[in-house]
């Protein structure tokens, strides 16, 4: 399928295969020796390399595009058995591609809990951790449950005191500050 092709630089010629098979560094370090090039010159060459390469190989995808859509052209062979040939490697591409989708996050954990928990005895150790966390959740949770309490008796013991003030020493401004200062603590 290769061919070889005439590259010239500067006033050295020599025969190159396309496609190429070795990168375009090697060809020039071997061109550059075998011309005895300056060093100076190397990226020069190289450059001159890889647009040579690119604008061959352009060259050679046409052809052989020209040589595959020929018979097509000409009439040749039937375009329906082609364009279902083509239709179910679409749909094939469709398929593959919609089972490349990106798991949700709640399957990557899922997996990833699940792997942590049948891999040795982690499952020990997190149903030990799970315990003692249900015990301080609980221990934490009495522990605010009572904070609340006292705070509700003070916040009760304070307004009774002003609402029930005989003489007007207390401002609605104040009863409302007051008021609002307790749904404050309390959250």
């Amino acid at each position: 399928m290769g061919k070889q092709v005439l590259f010239t630089y500067s006033n050295h010629t020599v025969l190159l295969e396309i496609p190429n098979k070795t990168c375009i560094n090697e060809h020039a370090y071997r061109l550059s020796d075998q011309w005895q090039l300056p060093v100076f010159l190397f990226p020069k060459l190289q450059e001159a390399l890889r647009l040579f390469f690119n604008e061959q190989i352009q060259i050679v995808a046409d052809e052989t595009t020209q040589l595959a859509v020929q018979p097509l052209i000409e009439g040749q062979c039937e375009i329906q058995p082609l364009l279902d040939h083509w239709f179910n490697l679409v749909q094939e591409c469709k398929t593959y591609i919609h089972h490349l989708e990106r798991p949700s996050d709640e399957h990557i954990f899922s997996n990833a809990f699940q792997n942590v928990l049948h891999t040795g005895n982690n499952y020990e150790m997190l149903l030990q951790l799970e315990y003692i966390y249900q015990n301080e959740i609980e221990v934490l949770l009495k522990q605010r449950d009572k904070e609340i309490q006292e705070l509700d008796k003070e916040h009760h013991r304070e307004m009774h005191d002003v609402v029930n003030e005989p003489t007007n020493k207390y401002p609605d401004v104040y009863v409302r500050n007051l008021a609002q200062k307790h749904m404050e603590e309390k959250q």
